[in-house]
């Protein structure tokens, strides 16, 4: 049996571990002190989503251990418990940290709020309204009145 592994080994071997949340098996990060994600068939831990760059993240230690991080490459960013990381910067990931290649959903909604809330400040310009507290007095009128009925 000297040439059988077990499971143990092997997590032993690595020095950091990725765990899809689609049921996929364990991704060992070991070898190296780094591990590229991204599009790119090289990559250590390859994802084929068009929204994930080619060179999205790496993920590293530092030596000596105990510290693994994540640097973000990405066009689209990197998120670690919903919040980006950044283009170009680090954090430092602890054990149970959630990693998005793609913006979270929550997080989608609220750029799409923000957006629809600049579209409309745009629009109320563009027809000479101030758009300011004046707009915002008479919408929660309407509001309180339609409450009422």
């Amino acid at each position: 049996m000297s040439g059988t592994r077990t499971v143990t080994q092997a997590h032993a071997e690595a020095w950091g571990a990725l765990y899809p949340l689609d049921g996929r098996s364990a991704i060992m990060l070991k070898g190296g002190d780094s591990a590229v994600i991204g599009r790119d068939r090289s990559a250590d831990v390859p994802v084929k989503d068009q929204r994930v760059s080619t060179k999205h993240a790496v993920v590293w230690r530092s030596d000596p251990l105990p510290y693994v991080f994540i640097t973000d490459f990405s066009t689209n960013g990197t998120y670690v418990n919903h919040e980006k990381v950044g283009w170009g910067k680090s954090r430092v990931l602890l054990n149970d940290d959630l990693i998005d290649l793609v913006p979270p959903p929550d997080r989608a909604v609220k750029e799409l709020g923000v957006a629809r809330s600049l579209a409309v400040e745009a629009a109320d310009r563009e027809r000479g309204e101030e758009g300011g507290e004046e707009g915002e007095e008479k919408e929660e009128e309407e509001e309180e009145e339609e409450e009422e009925e």
